[in-house]
C-alpha cells in the first residue's frame, strides 16, 4: 500500500483550498486522507496511451482502479462497443502531460485523450500533476437529457464511489483541463470551434447517498473565452456532505444537434476525503 498524505481541509477568506497535516483528531475520530494516485500501488492501474483510449488494448475489458485507504473507486470503463473502450464515460489513471497545442488539434487527437494539460512539458510523463506529481485520473463522458449524442439520453456522466458502501465527505479535489481539451476550446478546429465570448463551460460534481438521493451538487467554470482552465485548480466539495457517490457532468460551450461539440475531459487530482473512524468501525 502506498504511503498517503494525511490532511485537513481548510478554507481560506480568500477561497482557496489550504491542507494541514495531522494523522487523526483524537477528539473527535475524524480520519483525513488525500488520494493523490501516487505510489507502488498505483502503478497498475495507469492506462497507456497508445494509440487511443478508444482501443482495448489501452484500457482491458473491466478495467477498474480502487484505493486501498478509503476505497474510493470508478465504475468500470464500457468496453461493450465491439470491445472499444472509454467510449461512454469513466475514470482512467493517468500520467501524460504536454502543452503541445497544435499536436491536439489534427483529426485522431482524440487518440491522446489522457494527457492532461502542463505548461512545462512538451510530451511527457512525468510532473503532470498537481504539485509536479505524475499521477491523476482523467474523465469522460456526460449528460445532457435528449442531447446525448447517439445513444439518446443514456446518462454518461463519470462517476467516483466509495465501493464499501459507506458514506464519506469528499472535502475537495484540484481540477485541470485536458490538452485535447484546451486545444480545441482555445483554437478549434473543423470538428468544434472555438469558445465565443459569452460561451462557457462548467463542470458539475452532484453528491449522492446510499439510497441514491441527491445530497447536493456543487458547479464550477472549467473554461471560457480568454479563460480556459490550465493549471491545478482547487475545487472544495464539502457541501455535498457525506455521500457514496459522485456523479461529474461536463456541459457547454457550443452544440450541435448531438449536443456539446468540445471535447468531454477533464482531470481530477489529490481528493481529500474525510470520515469518523468510530462511526464507520460500528
Amino acid at each position: 500500500m502506498s504511503m498517503k498524505r494525511c490532511f485537513l481541509f481548510a478554507v481560506l477568506a480568500a477561497g482557496i483550498l489550504s491542507v494541514v497535516s495531522c494523522a487523526k483528531d483524537d477528539d473527535n475520530n475524524i480520519k483525513s486522507v488525500v488520494v493523490d494516485f501516487e505510489g507502488n500501488a498505483w502503478k497498475k492501474f495507469v492506462a497507456i496511451n497508445v494509440g487511443s483510449t478508444y482501443s482495448s488494448e489501452v484500457v482491458t475489458p473491466g478495467y477498474k482502479w480502487q484505493d486501498e485507504a478509503t476505497t474510493l473507486s470508478a465504475d468500470n470503463i464500457s468496453t461493450e462497443w465491439g470491445g472499444v473502450s472509454y467510449l461512454s464515460s469513466g475514470f482512467a489513471v493517468s500520467s501524460y502531460n504536454s502543452n503541445d497545442l497544435e499536436k491536439f488539434n489534427i483529426f485522431g487527437a482524440y487518440e491522446r485523450d489522457l494527457y492532461v494539460y502542463n505548461a512545462e512539458n512538451e510530451d511527457a510523463v512525468k510532473g503532470g500533476g498537481n504539485g509536479r506529481s505524475d499521477n491523476f485520473i482523467v474523465g469522460y463522458g456526460n449528460y445532457e437529457g435528449d442531447k446525448s449524442g447517439e445513444w439518446g439520453n443514456e446518462d454518461f456522466r463519470p462517476t467516483l464511489s466509495f465501493s464499501d458502501g459507506k458514506a464519506r465527505t469528499i472535502k475537495g479535489c484540484y481540477v485541470n483541463s485536458t490538452a485535447y481539451f484546451v486545444s480545441i476550446t482555445e483554437l478549434g478546429n473543423e470538428f468544434a470551434p472555438a469558445l465565443k465570448k459569452g460561451e462557457k463551460i462548467t463542470l458539475t460534481a452532484t453528491g449522492y447517498d446510499a439510497m441514491r438521493r441527491e445530497t447536493g451538487s456543487v458547479t464550477m467554470t472549467l473554461a471560457e473565452k480568454d479563460n480556459i482552465t490550465k493549471s491545478w485548480r482547487a475545487w472544495d466539495l464539502s457541501s455535498l456532505g457525506a455521500v457514496v457517490s459522485v456523479r461529474f457532468n461536463i456541459t457547454g460551450g457550443p452544440t450541435d444537434e448531438w449536443g456539446m461539440m468540445s471535447p468531454k475531459y477533464f482531470a481530477l487530482d489529490d481528493i481529500t476525503v474525510e470520515w469518523d473512524d468510530s462511526a464507520q468501525a460500528e
